[in-house]
């Protein structure tokens, strides 16, 4: 069963809709997060954007969420640390990034992916694949980040 990325519409921040600052190395995300690993994922980032459960998720009113929606800016070299960090809990299988049609990076797992991967979809210039086995490091993954940005 895959799980499917869900773009929130937001408003540009100040300014205009730029959604990578080369200079200070921050990008705008949109992570959906399993409720499992939300909390690790905002301490690692050192995060400070916005966290919503996706109540979509609930199977009643009283169940807990099970992916909640971390948006924001984060720094590139803090985001991946963090998906380094999270792709080795193979339960939710492979990390998936896409460029959002308002250009922030969404992230999300998709158990139908092989577990231990990350998945950089650059659509019709195919994607990057980072699989735990070969370890990469945490420049190969700033540098497949980069091939979705502007």
């Amino acid at each position: 069963m895959a799980i499917g990325i869900t773009a929130l519409i937001q408003t540009p921040p100040p300014g205009g809709a730029q959604t990578w600052d080369g200079a200070n190395g921050t990008v705008r995300i949109q992570w959906m997060a399993p409720a499992r690993q939300s909390l690790a994922i905002q301490q690692q980032l050192g995060f400070r954007g916005s966290v919503t459960a996706d109540t979509s998720t609930q199977t009643d009113s009283r169940s807990p969420a099970t992916r909640f929606n971390l948006a924001g800016e984060v720094g590139l070299d803090q985001l991946a640390k963090a998906l380094l960090a999270a792709y080795g809990d193979e339960q939710f299988g492979a990390i998936v990034l896409r460029r959002g049609s308002n250009g922030e990076l969404l992230i999300s797992n998709d158990s139908g992916m092989p577990a231990g991967s990350i998945v950089v979809d650059r659509a019709e210039r195919g994607a990057i694949i980072l699989n735990s086995r070969s370890k990469p490091g945490r420049q190969q993954v700033v540098t497949a980040i980069q091939s979705l940005l502007p």
